[in-house]
């Protein structure tokens, strides 16, 4: 049971780290837009992540 929960802990925080990347993709995306950003961040994609 232990086993579960840190498994799902782990992979939650894994989830986590990659939207809030997102989010800082996105906030380049709009506020330094002469660094561009590798994959498209876009509001549409940070609202469809974070629903």
């Amino acid at each position: 049971m232990d086993k579960f929960r840190f498994q799902r802990r782990e992979a939650f925080g894994k989830q986590v780290e990659q939207d809030r990347s997102k989010l800082e993709e996105f906030y380049v995306s709009l506020w330094a837009q002469e660094l561009g950003t590798k994959p498209p961040a876009s509001l549409k994609r940070i609202r469809k992540i974070l629903s």
